[in-house]
């Protein structure tokens, strides 16, 4: 059987063999390198990251700052790259598309997507997976909270390296959005002095 997300993403396998689980998550996640973050093409961008890439630049901020802070690194990393899996089957949806579907609906398509993923699964990846995902949703640990966080600054990070296609109103849009759910203090400081410098230079 496969499984698509909306706007024709590439289609994540999932096969139905028993002892195939390991074959499902390379599938799942494979599908993730091509799939493009829908925000920045529907801005404009011309070649925007995948939601893959994003996912490994979030786990190794959130690796290098949870140890910083005395956290566990390996748990946040964990947290980082799986958090967006659920997108290799409902695509990558805009806050608009979020906000249409709603947040109950959402948790019930993605949690019916990790089922048929982890079919098969031996119990301890099934437990991992289903504690860092629930983590992560409702940022029950530090290292989830910060992920959470760091995901908004990565947001930041990107659109001012797509600057001169978004233009600062662009821009001005993500930074916005990030700093509307972001809760970290120190991350927030460090965005107002990234833009402080871009305004100097």
């Amino acid at each position: 059987m496969e499984v698509s997300g909306p706007r024709g993403v590439r289609r994540a396998v999932i096969l139905n063999s028993e002892g195939s689980w390991l074959l499902k998550f390379h599938a799942a996640t494979s599908s993730l390198k091509s799939q493009e973050r829908t925000g920045w093409r529907l801005r404009g961008v011309r070649e925007p990251e995948s939601v893959a890439d994003h996912s490994l630049a979030l786990a190794v901020l959130s690796c290098v700052l949870a140890a910083a802070r005395g956290l566990d690194p390996g748990r946040a990393a964990i947290i980082a790259v799986l958090h967006d899996l659920p997108e290799a089957f409902t695509g990558d949806l805009t806050p608009e598309e979020k906000e249409a579907i709603g947040k109950e609906k959402l948790c019930e398509m993605e949690d019916f997507a990790l089922e048929g993923l982890l079919n098969h699964a031996p119990s301890e990846v099934r437990s991992l997976l289903v504690d860092a995902l629930k983590d992560y949703r409702y940022g029950i640990s530090p290292e989830a909270r910060l992920v959470r966080d760091l995901d908004k600054l990565e947001m930041v990070l990107q659109a001012i390296e797509y600057s001169d296609e978004l233009g600062p109103e662009g821009v001005k849009e993500f930074v916005e959005s990030a700093l509307r759910g972001l809760n970290d203090k120190d991350i927030s400081t460090l965005i107002g002095e990234l833009l402080r410098d871009r305004r100097s230079t």
